[in-house]
């Protein structure tokens, strides 16, 4: 459903309910959403098609713009900015606002060549409410795979933008975890962690410095201070790990764990095997199972796919 844009009490309650939120919360930016607008009402709301006539707007997306840029001239007046989703470029965008781009980083893009601050925050890879592999032993999740090395090479400035001119308006990035799917505290912690982890050194590191095996082989110590805490997270694929390969000639497993309190557990289609094995070219594809565990905590069984050539 939608708030009528052409009732001015629909804009004198969410008035009012901003200035609770203004009383309760000092920052300068307030997000007032903005997303995915069912203007559906709006073409049939002979209110909102009375607004559209006495604007000038020409259809419903300027109508949006006509809603946002309301409540920002509101927000303006009280001394504080406004932050919406990338939505709000529909329309036009309000004159002050700042842009987090969901949608990819086009309206990114777009609200940084308007000269408008830009946080970047991506579903790819930034929902973290996306799985993290397609594996079925994974928690219930939305869907999607956004991998911890997928969010350590974020880069929250694209090529689309001129670094000498629009980089300044890339102000940073954002993650996001939705909680559909999530019905804990501890299921939030093994979608966010080290996810997180990773956001915060992509987003703090020079892209041409970041390193994925460094990065991988220094989360170690970030892993040893979650066990220490109690903190759940989920248990990284080892070193090494790639979701399939083709065996057309004798491959030497070589896996290794992210800390040195783990192990390996290992089989392929159920026979054990160990690190440093030899497996040998088959005439068919195989399934390499490996579960990572410190003895009070294991991983899901990841699966890596052994291809015939």
């Amino acid at each position: 459903d939608v708030f009528c844009a052409g009732k001015d009490s629909v804009f004198l309650f969410l008035e009012n309910v901003l200035d609770e939120v203004i009383a309760l919360f000092p920052s300068e930016y307030i997000h007032i959403g903005g997303d995915e607008v069912v203007k559906t009402h709006w073409k049939t709301c002979p209110n909102c098609q009375k607004r559209i006539k006495q604007q000038g707007h020409k259809d419903e997306h300027e109508l949006q713009s006509y809603f946002i840029r309301r409540i920002e001239k509101y927000l303006n007046q009280k001394g504080r900015k406004i932050i919406g989703w990338d939505e709000i470029l529909e329309g036009g965008l309000a004159p002050n606002a700042a842009v987090m781009s969901w949608r990819g980083t086009e309206g990114g893009i777009a609200a940084a060549k308007a000269h408008h601050y830009v946080i970047m925050s991506p579903g790819k890879p930034c929902y973290f409410d996306h799985g993290q592999s397609r594996n079925p032993a994974e928690p219930l999740n939305i869907g999607g795979k956004n991998t911890l090395l997928d969010v350590y090479r974020f880069n929250p400035n694209p090529s689309g933008i001129r670094i000498d001119s629009l980089t300044p308006y890339i102000i940073g990035g954002q993650a996001n975890v939705w909680t559909e799917y999530i019905t804990n505290w501890k299921g939030v912690e093994y979608m966010v962690l080290p996810r997180m982890v990773a956001l915060s050194e992509a987003l703090w590191t020079n892209a041409s410095l970041k390193d994925s095996a460094d990065f991988v082989q220094r989360l170690g110590k970030e892993i040893e201070l979650y066990d220490s805490s109690h903190t759940n997270y989920r248990i990284p694929e080892p070193m090494g790990w790639v979701d399939s390969i083709t065996i057309s000639q004798p491959y030497k497993l070589n896996l290794t764990p992210v800390t040195h309190k783990h192990t390996l557990k290992m089989q392929i289609d159920g026979k054990p095997i160990t690190n440093g094995e030899t497996i040998l070219p088959d005439t068919k594809d195989r399934i390499l199972e490996v579960i990572v565990s410190n003895g009070k905590r294991s991983s899901i069984p990841y699966r890596m796919k052994l291809l015939k050539k």
